[in-house]
């Protein structure tokens, strides 16, 4: 996620399914957690979900299933969502990193707070973390609601919180009620 002063006007906008994808994936799992968001944004370089309050720092479970669904709700937009392997990852990491972009990414911040917290058994949380998020992933409902503010993010470009809950609620009534999963601390 990124900050909305970096996101280009709109008169630049182009569309992007693949980040309309990620940033409603972003928005649909954070409220499906009870954040609520400003705003949803999409353009053809970037993309933000901006929360009304501020992120929870550090290992929180919720903020990294929110930060991860993002990636893996690019796959929905082909009805497929891949895990990536070991070695996929850590060509990610590579990338990141050679671009000076590890801290701000959302695999970065993810990686960092699972080190930071777990030290040498991050891979094992983080795989753990991987499935808690599939599993929100695969449900009809979730997929649905981030189709649906995909879409109206490809059209748009920028949607507000209301706009988006408007959107995304008829799916996604109430909130996820689920329990701390195993791996989180």
């Amino acid at each position: 996620m990124t900050e909305v002063a970096s996101l280009p006007e709109l008169g630049d906008f182009v569309p992007c399914p693949r980040l309309a994808h990620h940033e409603a994936g972003h928005f649909v799992v954070g409220s499906l957690f009870g954040m609520e968001f400003d705003c949803v944004e999409a353009h053809s370089t970037n993309g933000v979900a901006q929360l009304s309050v501020p992120f929870p720092d550090g290992a929180d479970w919720r903020r990294l299933v929110v930060l991860r669904a993002g990636a893996f709700a690019e796959g929905i937009l082909f009805n497929q969502i891949h895990r990536p392997t070991l070695e996929e990852l850590e060509r990610e990491m590579l990338a990141y990193q050679a671009a000076g972009d590890l801290a701000r990414s959302d695999l970065g911040k993810i990686i960092g707070a699972l080190v930071t917290e777990y030290g040498d058994a991050f891979l094992t949380q983080y795989r753990a973390l991987e499935v808690t998020t599939l599993d929100i992933l695969s449900r009809n409902p979730v997929r649905s609601a981030i189709r649906a503010v995909a879409g109206k993010l490809e059209r748009l470009g920028r949607l507000s919180g209301a706009e988006a809950t408007a959107i995304a609620s008829p799916y996604i009534a109430g909130s996820l009620n689920m329990e701390k999963p195993s791996w989180a601390s």
